[in-house]
C-alpha cells in the first residue's frame, strides 16, 4: 500500500496497492480526494525494499516540489531480494 501527495499546488492524494495490481508497474491507482475515482499512468514499481516511481511528473515525484508519502509492506519480515 502506498499513499502519496505532492506538497505543491493542490494536486491530489494517490494510492497504489497490490489488490488491484499483481505486477509491476502498478496500475491503476485511486484518487480518495478527487471527484475521478481511479486513473491509470504514472508508473511506480513495489519492490521487496520499498518502490520505486518511474516517472518525473510532478504529482508523484516532481524535483522542484516536495512529497510526503506512507508505504506499508505486505510482509515485510520475509522479503527476498526478488519479490515483492
Amino acid at each position: 500500500y502506498l499513499l502519496i501527495k505532492s506538497l505543491a499546488g493542490s494536486t491530489s492524494w494517490i494510492v497504489r496497492d497490490t489488490g488491484r495490481s499483481v505486477d509491476n508497474p502498478t496500475l491503476p491507482y485511486l484518487y480518495p480526494s478527487a471527484t475521478s475515482v481511479e486513473a491509470s499512468g504514472r508508473d511506480v514499481d513495489f519492490l521487496s525494499s520499498g518502490f520505486k516511481i518511474r516517472t518525473s511528473g510532478s504529482v508523484q515525484n516532481g524535483s522542484a516540489n516536495y512529497h510526503m508519502y506512507v508505504a506499508f509492506a505486505e510482509n515485510p519480515f520475509n522479503a527476498p531480494t526478488n519479490a515483492r
